[in-house]
């Protein structure tokens, strides 16, 4: 019997889930609610780290990851910036992106 607050995932289901993880990554699309795309990682990576070094907007620092979160943190909370958990969730996992 599956508890209530589970889901049951047959073993194929999984393993085919598995199989799409380590070649795929979903991606949010816009800003409406339930949009994702499913990306290639490769292309993925690609795309994030060809807008990062050809717009001006960003530069390289040597803080730590933690300090820039902190950084985020404090100029969120000083502007009363919310951001919705969902967002955080996504942002940590983007660091899980292997290729």
């Amino acid at each position: 019997m599956v508890p209530k607050n589970k889901m049951y995932l047959p073993y194929s289901f999984k393993k085919a889930l598995t199989n799409i993880n380590k070649e795929y990554v979903l991606v949010l699309a816009d800003k409406a609610a339930n949009n994702v795309l499913i990306v290639w990682k490769k292309l993925y990576v690609d795309i994030l780290s060809n807008e990062l070094k050809s717009i001006h907007t960003y530069k390289k620092v040597n803080n730590s990851e933690m300090e820039i979160f902190v950084s985020h943190d404090s100029f969120n909370n000083k502007h009363g910036i919310k951001v919705e958990e969902d967002f955080l969730l996504f942002i940590n996992c983007l660091k899980f992106i292997k290729i």
